[in-house]
């Protein structure tokens, strides 16, 4: 439990801001170990859309391709 307030603390608890900003800190949390996030929007449709458009390719440049697809490979 400390260490995951010490994240909170450090990170925020929300993913809340730029497309660059987002995808940012969703690398920072990457980095601390977090491998899942459950995302919410007020608009879930539309937001997952945006989500999709504007931050998941800002995410895509951030992670090493060979690490992407490691669990796959483990399942094999």
């Amino acid at each position: 439990i400390r260490e995951g307030r010490s994240a909170i603390s450090a990170l925020g608890a929300g993913l809340v801001g730029s497309p660059r900003t987002i995808a940012d800190r969703m690398k920072r949390y990457k980095d601390i170990g977090v491998e899942c996030f459950m995302l919410r929007f007020p608009n879930q449709a539309e937001g997952l859309e945006r989500f999709a458009q504007d931050v998941m390719p800002l995410i895509a440049d951030r992670i090493d391709p060979l690490e992407a697809r490691a669990p796959a490979a483990a399942m094999a």
